[in-house]
């Protein structure tokens, strides 16, 4: 018998890759990398992990970091990230509310 049903929120809720985006753009700036994309991030980065993105593509850049560097970038990234869903409102899934509302109202 189902009781109960998990989401991710990213993607499935609420509509956040452009808010990561802006986050990753701007920290990557700082590292001289200016010309990092929506579409870049969506095609080749959706879902790995900010780590990891900061890696690749300043590999992919031929920007030499060193594993502290990704680390603080991976952080800036995150405080940024933060601070810009603090301050706006996050768009959510066209029908989302509506199904959310229908499952709660079956008991789950």
């Amino acid at each position: 018998m189902l009781k109960g049903v998990i989401f991710d929120m990213d993607g499935t809720i609420t509509l956040t890759e452009q808010l990561h985006h802006k986050a990753f753009a701007e920290v990557f700036k700082e590292h001289g990398v200016a010309d990092y994309t929506f579409e870049e991030q969506i095609t080749k980065y959706a879902g790995s992990g900010s780590k990891n993105i900061f890696a690749e593509v300043f590999k992919a850049r031929g920007v030499a970091v060193s594993p502290e560097e990704i680390e603080k970038c991976a952080a800036k990234k995150k405080e940024l990230y933060t601070k810009i869903v603090q301050e706006g409102e996050i768009a959510v899934v066209d029908g989302v509310k509506e199904f959310i509302k229908k499952i709660h109202d079956a008991g789950l």
